[in-house]
């Protein structure tokens, strides 16, 4: 297809018409980044995550000294089982 000089330009005219309204369409959506209210969202939604993310922290560390407790526990409760099979055993024995 052949185009005349005209229409070669008004080509030409379009695709920059184009490509501004893309480049303001991008530039429209950082202003509105940028918007000072945006921020304060952003930012107290941050705030809000952090301060979940803190009583998480809290409550896993109360979950695992509570862990190692029982753990602890255990052990206590499988050494005296141990000794007192050991008792047990030596009673019956004689």
């Amino acid at each position: 297809m052949y185009f005349t000089k005209k229409d070669r330009k008004i080509q030409v005219q379009q695709k920059i018409i184009d490509r501004l309204e893309e480049e303001n369409e991008c530039l429209k959506e950082q202003l509105t980044s940028c918007n000072p209210k945006h921020v304060t969202d952003a930012l107290s939604l941050a705030t809000k995550s952090r301060e979940e993310y803190l009583g998480l922290i809290q409550e896993l560390t109360h979950l695992k000294k509570e862990y190692l407790a029982l753990i602890c526990e255990m052990q206590k409760d499988k050494a005296q089982l141990k000794r007192d099979c050991r008792q047990g055993f030596l009673h019956r024995r004689y």
